[in-house]
């Protein structure tokens, strides 16, 4: 027995259904192929006088997802039916509208059609299907499945246009004249062109309309103009004042484009020679007929199209605010202006001048493009036309695709010129390579083409190698003065938006110290800050009954573990070491503070200085003096970002990716600027040219060479390396404009060594009577790491000594973490065997639940403090002292310390050299 459902629209743009979800159950159960069954459908009259249409159509393999029982139906004997899913428009070429009954009925052994004879309903199908041949011939199965004599199909073209097909013949003969259509069936499509016949023109009147007839000898001129928008005039036009000029213009199109106030004219008909679409581009759907007619007695505008067409309103468009920008802006737009200027000066131009905007995620580049193409369509030089296409969407398409879509959005340019054709994330489709063949010549005279990538190498090389581009705009993160506009913009906009959110009178915002803190944010990154800071003022609001008053403590909350969009994927290292945990070295830190931190700290004071900054530093020195331990203050202190990269990590054994290391690195400094880049072990890797027999390390130095101070230098990077051999170092890095300032840490001395120790013992429990100046003078040689080990290992002496006198609480804490603790899982799945790791994890939750009620436990947490709380005793350090000798050894550090004096005494940092400076350090090189 059939069932009934209701027919409901839905856009599916295919000659198919979606069937009810109790008829796509079984099918589903039952593994049905879509290709396999055919859909009966059966209008239900609404009386036994009307007519029953029928139809065959397909079935999508999905279930209608708005067939839910109808419960809210008027008559009670409806209740209940599902629906069945169909487009609308093919659903009106069948005879069914929106709510109509149908009976379902399926056929599942309908056999297949091995020839199916179509013709196009009108001669615009025709001549769609003529352009678009490929395409409707490889998307026709996945739109058809059942062909019916006299039944009318639909296929979508790229999913927008529709063209009509009615069903001519089948072959083979079939029953009730429908078959399915497989892949080993042959669709012929009939032409259908344009019918040449006696045209009859209306010559407008002022009470109505007179006919006259053309004589068939006479040609029919035509003339392609242009629509403006009102909103770009800046004195709309009331009237039209000529008396030799009649113009045809749909209604549809003049309520859009006029006030609603105005009043679109009565229908007017004008019969043509030639159909309006003939001269019209291929794939263009939205167009305007002017027609030219030579009548000086009564010239009007007559307006042609449907009385009933509802007057649209056009929503107003607010300007879009850019901060910082304002050079970019200018530049985009006189390039445009100039080029357009140049075009009108030439009948024909053979290539599209192009403009590319680069600049990393969140930087606006989207934004500048549409302000700069709005400002176009404004300026009276101008009027262009702007055609927006993000084609991120499109990557996945196939070649074919691709390029047909590509040459609607240019047919759609070219046809609206002059005009702006706007590719945003362009370099979506660099994975696709096209062969650029051309059947003829095309005159792109009035066509701009704006597009945007992260970065002009983010494009094909084939683009590149083209010039496709003429030229290239970069777009930089905001500086401090713009984010402090957007900031002010973004927080205004919020405040009137929402009428109960304000500022403190008394402490006002300051977005001068704001745009200080937020180096290197975008202006996206600024939108989500101040979204977050808006969520801390609610979260703040739940616990307080107070008024929503926007704070500085708000933006501090908000930003704390706020990462910006270019940080994101870049691992920056996070230190917390500062400038007390390190003793002696005063002068390094004084020089690393006023290179690094005042720059960022001063930055208005710095950029009116006229020298070129310093941005390469290089630590050197014995080892265990601090070197390391200093670069993990700047990580801090300074407020810059910090990378650090281990110098052996950076090679590798196959020609290229060294230096393809060292250009990642840089770019990831750059993407996080301020930022400092940290070379350890730097001589490991930037050794003398010519001392490597495999060329890694030099081909490494060419590049750092390249980085640091050649062809692109550095802007907001500064370099900092550290070595214990710096005579082994490519002399290029060492010339000033790289690593500009080298720094010694050299071997602390009485009182540097007891700042060391003053430094360290901050961290441990220190008895007062411990006298640093003697553990200061016998330490003689040591180092900062030796000082350090020092009295850590003391430390240990002490730990060890309260565990060894204090055997109760070595047995208590060991019998309580012995304990097991007997638990029950509730719900989930309860045969789920744990490992032991696991095991051992979920016990230690446990015990840490239920130590807060544990008596036994805060005893044995009492006597674990008692041991920690130990002080390091004088007695501790001379114990340890008697087995405690420098790591570097008397003989390593005269050695070492010729080798820095002939290094400072080449760089004229020293007025002598070393008595043996000869040959000290000096390595041959093969050249």
């Amino acid at each position: 027995m059939p069932r009934k459902a209701r027919i409901h629209f839905v856009s599916l743009h295919s000659s198919l259904v979606n069937l009810p979800i109790s008829i796509y159950g079984p099918l589903l159960e039952r593994n049905i192929r879509p290709q396999n069954l055919a859909v009966h459908l059966t209008l239900v009259p609404p009386n036994s006088t009307a007519i029953r249409k029928e139809a065959y159509v397909g079935w999508t393999g999905m279930a209608s997802a708005s067939s839910l029982a109808q419960f809210n139906v008027s008559e009670p004997t409806e209740k209940g039916l599902e629906t069945i899913e169909i487009d609308p428009q093919y659903s009106q070429s069948l005879g069914f509208a929106q709510g109509d009954i149908v009976e379902i009925g399926l056929l599942h052994d309908m056999a297949f059609a091995k020839s199916v004879a179509t013709e196009p309903l009108t001669s615009d199908d025709w001549e769609i299907i003529e352009i678009h041949a490929s395409h409707v011939e490889s998307t026709l199965l996945s739109q058809v499945r059942v062909a019916k004599v006299g039944q009318e199909i639909n296929v979508w073209v790229l999913g927008r246009t529709r063209v009509r097909l009615k069903i001519v013949s089948l072959a083979p003969q079939a029953k009730n004249d429908a078959l399915l259509l497989s892949t080993n069936t042959e669709v012929s499509i009939s032409p259908k062109l344009h019918a040449n016949r006696r045209v009859h023109a209306k010559e407008p009147t002022v009470n109505g309309t007179a006919d006259a007839v053309v004589p068939k000898s006479i040609p029919q001129p035509f003339q392609i103009l242009r629509v403006l928008p009102n909103h770009v005039l800046s004195k709309p036009l009331t009237a039209y004042s000529g008396s030799e000029v009649i113009g045809y213009v749909s209604s549809s199109t003049l309520a859009q484009l006029l006030p609603a106030s105005r009043n679109v004219a009565k229908q007017h008909t004008c019969y043509k020679k030639q159909s309006p679409k003939r001269n019209l581009p291929a794939g263009i759907e939205h167009w305007d007929l002017i027609k030219i007619v030579a009548d000086s007695s009564a010239g009007t505008l007559t307006i042609s199209g449907d009385n009933n067409t509802e007057t649209l309103t056009p929503h107003p468009e607010t300007a879009e605010f850019l901060a910082g920008v304002d050079d970019i802006l200018k530049r985009c737009v006189e390039f445009c202006v100039r080029k357009i200027a140049i075009h009108s000066t030439k009948l024909s131009v053979p290539g599209v001048s192009s403009l590319l905007l680069t600049g990393r995620a969140g930087v606006g580049k989207t934004s500048i493009v549409k302000t700069v193409a709005k400002a176009l369509q404004q300026n009276p030089k101008t009027y262009t036309y702007t055609h927006y296409v993000d084609v991120s969407p499109y990557a996945d398409k196939p070649i074919s695709v691709v390029k047909l879509l590509f040459r609607y959005w240019l047919k759609t340019a070219i046809w609206h010129k002059p005009s702006i054709l706007v590719l945003d994330n362009l370099h979506e489709l660099l994975g696709i390579e096209s062969e650029q063949t051309r059947s003829a010549s095309v005159n792109y005279r009035g066509i701009i083409l704006l597009a945007t990538a992260p970065s002009s190498a983010a494009l094909h090389p084939l683009i590149g190698t083209a010039h496709v581009f003429e030229e290239v705009v970069n777009v930089t993160p905001p500086n401090k003065d713009a984010r402090r506009d957007i900031l002010a913009k973004i927080i205004h906009d919020r405040l009137v938006a929402a009428n109960d959110l304000a500022q403190s009178s008394e402490a006002p915002i300051n977005f001068t110290y704001l745009a200080t803190q937020t180096e290197g944010y975008s202006a996206t990154d600024l939108q989500d800050l101040a979204s977050r800071t808006v969520h801390q003022v609610t979260m703040r609001l739940a616990s307080e009954n107070k008024p929503p008053i926007i704070t500085m403590a708000d933006f501090e909350i908000a930003r704390a573990d706020f990462i910006p969009l270019s940080l994101r994927d870049i691992k920056l290292e996070k230190s917390d070491v500062s400038w007390a945990d390190i003793g002696g070295l005063h002068e390094t830190r004084r020089i690393l503070r006023e290179t690094l931190e005042w720059p960022t700290k001063y930055g208005p004071i710095f950029a009116q200085s006229p020298l070129r900054l310093r941005s390469g530093l290089l630590l050197f020195g014995y080892p265990g003096c601090g070197k390391t331990l200093l670069a993990s203050a700047v990580a801090k202190e300074c407020g810059l970002n910090f990378i650090g990269i281990k110098g052996p990590e950076i090679l590798n054994k196959y020609i290229g990716a060294s230096e393809q290391t060292v250009r990642d690195i840089f770019e990831r400094a750059s993407s996080a600027k301020p930022c400092v880049l940290f070379f350890d072990e730097f001589d490991s890797i930037a050794p003398k040219r010519g001392h490597d027999s495999t060329g890694v390390t030099d081909r490494v130095v060419n590049q750092m060479l390249t980085q640091m101070d050649g062809a692109e230098g550095l802007d907001g990077v500064y370099v900092l390396a550290a070595t214990s051999r710096p005579d082994l170092i490519d002399s290029a890095l060492l010339r000033p404009g790289r690593l500009d300032k080298s720094l010694l840490c050299n071997m602390p001395d009485v009182r540097e060594r007891k700042d060391i120790l003053e430094a360290v013992s901050r961290k441990v429990s220190l008895a007062a009577s411990v006298d640093l100046d003697e553990i200061a003078q016998a330490t003689e040689g040591f180092s900062g790491a030796d000082l350090q080990a020092l009295i850590y290992n003391a430390h240990l002496e002490v730990v060890n000594a309260a565990i060894v006198s204090s055997p109760s609480g070595k047995d208590t804490v060991s019998q309580l973490n012995k304990r097991a603790i007997r638990y029950t899982t509730i719900g989930g799945h309860s045969k789920t065997i744990r490992s032991k790791a696991e095991e051992s994890a979920l016990q230690r939750k446990l015990q840490q639940i239920q130590a807060a009620s544990q008596p036994i436990q805060e005893r044995a947490d009492d006597r674990v403090d008692a041991v920690a709380h130990k002080q390091i005793m004088q007695d501790h350090i001379r114990h340890v002292l008697k087995t405690t000798k420098p790591s570097v050894s008397t003989e390593e550090r005269q050695r070492l310390d010729k080798i820095y004096r002939a290094f400072m005494f080449d760089r004229g940092d020293v007025p002598s050299a070393p008595s043996d400076y000869a040959g000290v350090g000096n390595r041959s090189t093969l050249m």
